[in-house]
Parts: structure tokens; C-alpha cells; sequence
């Protein structure tokens, strides 16, 4: 290895990137269970949300689609912890069931998004100049329409549209994908700026500078210096944004815009069983309401403890 590639490798390591390469994350946990017991008790939740995401559809008594499985419409007794539906299904089935749904595509807008962002932040930090003045213009542009509205608009226009390479139901059906790709586009065009802002603070940082001096490449400072620095605030808002998209899906669904009525998500059950039959069955609201408003709870006062501990103005250094 040549001198100047020894002290390119040498400057790769700042601050920042040599303290996540020493374990930030398991750091962060540790913190969390020291110093934030709130953020404590949203990472257990959530740590069991997850459980029951992997193994609910494995140890929910019925087949959350089967019809007849007790008596219909009748309350929460042994057997049927959350009652049964105006169809006579067991709706402590579809409400487990609902938890791997949420969080599978929760998990996948999320993954796609957090990419999408570092990418656009990255490049147009970066980059700066006519790149990111006409990056930075059309997200302006994009954050001034209201999301929910975009949503609802682009699942209205694709309504009924299959597409053929794409199975007639499930999370990966046509409305699945479109709905995945409308919120993907959403929330990584809103998170580009912040990943914009934490590329410009490692920007002015003096080994970015050093290694551009010593004729390192922008592909190469892009990825050996600046992306391992905004890992931490990648991850943050992530975990941020998982409770939101699993919000924005039960909104879709709740409006009829959402995932086919076969598959059993908490916003599909709130709309048609529980809406129709709220009178008659006040439990059929309860399974799914409560399921959903605890995930987004457990999901939000995490990401709020990681968000503390991660950032170092936070933390008070």
C-alpha cells in the first residue's frame, strides 16, 4: 500500500465512522436501557411486535379468511380472546395475522426509502452547484403537496390496474406495489433534506477535506467518508418513519385505498367490519385499534430514545 493510499485509509476513519465502527448501535442500546425507560419499554414492545410479526400467522388458532370458524358476531369468550366477525372469523387471528402484514411492509417502504434518501442527500450535498439546486427545487416542490392527499391520488389512479407481473393478491399484488412505491417516493424525497444536512456537516469536516486534497475521487470520499458518517441519522429517522408508514397503510386501507380485502390488515378490519357493525360488536375495533395504536406508540418512543443517544448534541458532548 502506497503512502498516500495508507493516509487516505487513515483519514477514512473520522470521529464519527471510528465510533460506529466500535459498536455505536450496541452502545446506543445500552444507553437506552440505562438512561431511558420509556425508550426502554418501546424497544421491548417492539422487540415483541416483531415476535409476533415472524410467528403470529403460525400460532393463530383459525385461518384469519376462514368463514364460519364460531358463532358470528359473538364477544371476546375462551377460545375467541377478541370475539368474532359479522362472517363468523376469529378476529384474534386476523389481528395477529395483521402484525406480520404491517411490519412486512412497513420493513420494505422503510429499507427502500432510508436508500433512496442517503442517495438523493448524498449526491446533492455532495455534489452541490446545479445538481443540488435542481434536486433541492423539485423536493421543495414535492414536500409543499400533502402526503396523505398524494397517497389517496395515486391509488385512485391506479385503482383496478393489475399489473401482470405481479400475483392477484396479497401484499405484493398490484395495489400493494403501487401503494409501497407511492409511499417509498413519499417518505424518501421528504428524508432526502435531512440527509442533505448531515452530508454538508461531514462535508466541512478536515479529513473530508485532507483526502480531497490528496486527489481522492468523489465516488471514493462519497463512500468511504461520508456515508459511513450519516449511518447514525439514517437509522434514526428510519426507525422514525417505520410508525408513520404503518399509519399511512391503515389510513389507505381504513379509506379503501389500501391492500385487497384478503389479506387482513388493522385498517382493512377498521373500516369494514368494525365501521358496519360498530353498534351490534364494539369488540370487532378493539383487536385492531389496539394493535395499532400500540405498534406506532412502541415504534415512536423508541426511535425517539435511538434519535437521544445517537445524536451527540443530544447527548450533551
Amino acid at each position: 500500500m502506497s503512502s498516500t493510499d495508507a493516509l487516505l485509509e487513515t483519514n477514512s476513519r473520522g470521529p464519527v465512522a471510528e465510533y460506529i465502527r466500535n459498536s455505536l448501535y450496541l452502545n446506543a442500546i445500552r444507553r437506552i436501557v440505562k438512561e431511558k425507560p420509556l425508550g426502554l419499554i418501546g424497544m421491548v414492545m417492539f422487540a415483541v411486535f416483531l415476535t409476533l410479526a415472524i410467528i403470529g400467522p403460525m400460532i393463530a388458532p383459525h385461518d384469519p379468511n376462514q368463514l364460519g370458524t364460531g358463532p358470528r358476531l359473538e364477544g371476546p369468550q375462551w377460545g375467541y380472546p377478541l370475539g368474532t366477525d359479522n362472517l363468523a372469523r376469529d378476529m384474534w387471528s386476523r389481528v395477529l395475522t395483521g402484525y406480520r402484514v404491517s411490519m412486512t411492509l412497513g420493513f420494505i417502504v422503510v429499507v427502500t426509502s432510508t436508500l433512496v434518501a442517503v442517495i438523493l442527500g448524498v449526491v446533492s450535498g455532495f455534489l452541490g452547484g446545479w445538481t443540488d439546486t435542481i434536486l433541492q427545487r423539485f423536493v421543495d416542490a414535492f414536500i409543499a403537496f400533502p402526503g396523505l392527499v398524494f397517497l389517496m391520488v395515486v391509488q385512485a389512479i391506479f385503482f383496478g390496474f393489475e399489473f401482470p407481473f405481479l400475483p392477484s393478491s396479497g401484499i405484493m399484488s398490484s395495489s400493494g406495489f403501487t401503494m409501497m412505491l407511492a409511499m417509498t417516493l413519499l417518505v424518501s424525497i421528504g428524508n432526502s433534506r435531512i440527509m442533505r444536512g448531515a452530508t454538508l456537516s461531514i462535508k466541512s469536516e478536515v479529513y473530508v477535506e485532507a483526502a480531497a486534497s490528496l486527489g481522492a475521487t468523489q465516488s471514493r470520499i462519497m463512500l468511504k467518508h461520508i456515508l459511513p458518517n450519516i449511518m447514525a441519522t439514517a437509522l434514526t429517522i428510519a426507525t422514525l418513519n417505520l410508525g408513520g408508514i404503518i399509519l399511512f397503510e391503515a389510513t389507505l386501507s381504513y379509506l379503501g385505498l389500501g391492500l385487497p380485502p384478503d389479506v387482513p390488515t388493522w385498517g382493512g378490519m377498521l373500516s369494514r367490519e368494525a365501521r358496519n357493525w360498530m353498534s351490534q360488536a364494539p369488540w370487532l375495533a378493539l383487536g385492531p385499534g389496539l394493535a395499532l395504536s400500540l405498534a406506532i406508540f412502541s415504534i415512536n418512543v423508541f426511535g425517539d430514545a435511538l434519535r437521544d443517544v445517537l445524536d451527540p448534541r443530544l447527548r450533551g458532548r
